[in-house]
């Protein structure tokens, strides 16, 4: 279910961000195209390498193939390596390598049966080269929704994690796979039973760099399944060990969106935004996260972030962790049944308890976050215009250098022009941030993106 989005009109939104929001002089470089084509039906994504080659996935909607390009360390020239249909990742590891969870183009049903599987499985590649053999892991029955929930990460090492939801018997597995490095995928297995609500259930999984794995899901507490049975719960894998148990972190609705970190040492955040499913609106859009110190078993009591107030969000939830285990959460709050939704932030020290939320824009979308080696978190957001036609009118960012206790004034990272949607990733290399949106360039702020004529992917890095 997609977030849904409400009519703003530009005045309105120029008001807002005039009485709220600084700009500085933004130290982010001019916007490259990076393709032609119309990519303004998919989210793009961003990614680098070990050695910093910058990946980038453009979608031309449904049942189009999704381009694969990549540009060498430090340049913004980008070439097409692959076209797939990817699932989930990309998931980097070692200084080129990467792996993409996807499907190839689904057949059709037969006449035979109705029913509908499509081949999941896992491709280990190199950028830039080829994008690898395809390796599956299962066959997963997809007629039911015609969606696959699934989620793959990898560690600097080259282990990879495969996890996937598989509906057999009435029920949905939540099945996972692992990859030592430099070998096959191992057998499936099953961590537990996912549950899904109105919507496909959401699923998290990442590694920390010391081959620590956490793999978050929503369950049911009970067979008989409605809003007020479901939970968030997480199972934890530490390096050379088995899975613990299965813990229960905290209440979900049905409308969800999750977010997973795992920090070099091992400490680790879950941080989720959830309210009612369905076509009404009945409880409030609330934030909630749990942090994992380094070398524990099990997760802290989960803290709220949000109460919220009762209306349809216009983000997800966002989350990064820094090598000391600092955590930060980013996300568009609503604040009350109009406008505005804040963009807000929230931070846990070592220790694992959030401090006080803060406000980084009066309205936004909030797009993303990295944390760097240093310990410096980059939130990336879009200006919110028109919620209908799903512009954003121009894309800022707020940095927080290591040790500090608020974000700078907010950067122009791109101009005030309109952006469909947009992602932000970090390259290792540099320590410094890159954004990626697909959108008008040229076009006057506020102007209804079109989505019937090209919408141009753009490119940007920031200086130092």
């Amino acid at each position: 279910m997609p977030f849904a989005r409400l009519i703003v009109t530009a005045a309105l939104t120029v008001a807002l961000l005039g009485a709220g929001v600084a700009h500085a002089d933004a130290p982010w470089s001019a916007p490259v195209t990076i393709a032609s084509g119309n990519y303004g039906f998919s989210q793009p994504a961003l990614a680098f390498t070990g050695d910093g080659h910058a990946l980038a996935l453009l979608g031309g909607g449904a049942g189009q193939l999704t381009r694969i390009l990549a540009a060498a360390p430090g340049a913004s020239t980008f070439t097409e390596i692959g076209r797939t249909v990817p699932v989930a990742g990309p998931a980097l590891y070692g200084r080129r390598g990467v792996a993409f969870l996807r499907t190839p183009l689904r057949a059709p049903a037969t006449t035979r049966s109705p029913t509908k599987f499509a081949r999941l499985g896992v491709s280990l590649g190199a950028v830039p080269g080829s994008l690898g053999r395809f390796e599956q892991l299962a066959r997963v029955d997809v007629s039911q929704s015609g969606q696959i929930t699934a989620g793959i990460a990898a560690d600097p090492r080259g282990n990879v994690a495969a996890a996937w939801v598989e509906p057999r018997g009435g029920r949905s597995l939540l099945r996972l796979a692992l990859r030592p490095p430099g070998h096959a995928f191992g057998r499936a297995t099953t961590l537990g039973e996912a549950t899904g609500y109105l919507d496909d259930p959401p699923l998290g999984v990442a590694y920390g760099a010391n081959g620590d794995l956490v793999v978050a899901f929503q369950r049911s507490r009970v067979r008989q399944v409605s809003e007020s049975t479901l939970e968030f719960a997480v199972r934890v894998k530490r390096y050379g060990r088995r899975f613990g148990p299965i813990q229960s972190l905290g209440p979900s609705r049905g409308f969800s969106s999750l977010a997973t970190a795992v920090a070099p040492t091992g400490a680790a955040v879950v941080a989720w935004g959830t309210q009612d499913g369905g076509e009404g609106v009945e409880t409030p859009w609330t934030v909630r996260a749990a942090m994992l110190r380094s070398g524990a078993r099990r997760f802290s009591k989960t803290q709220l972030l949000d109460p919220g107030r009762v209306a349809r969000p216009v983000a997800g939830v966002s989350a990064a962790i820094g090598r000391d285990g600092t955590a930060t959460v980013a996300w568009s709050g609503v604040a009350a049944r109009q406008l505005p939704y804040p963009v807000r932030v929230a931070t846990a020290g070592p220790v694992g308890r959030f401090g006080a939320t803060m406000q980084l824009a009066p309205n936004g979308e909030t797009l993303g976050l990295v944390t760097a080696r240093d310990g410096t978190t980059t939130v990336l957001w879009g200006s919110v215009t028109d919620f209908e036609a799903e512009t954003l009118d121009g894309i800022f960012a707020a940095r927080r250098p290591d040790a500090a206790s608020r974000f700078a004034v907010p950067e122009a990272v791109s101009p005030r022009e309109p952006v469909a949607r947009a992602a932000i990733a970090l390259d290792p290399q540099s320590g410094r941030p890159a954004a990626l949106w697909v959108g008008s360039p040229g076009a006057p702020p506020g102007t209804p993106l079109d989505y019937g004529s090209p919408l141009e992917p753009q490119y940007s890095t920031r200086g130092g």
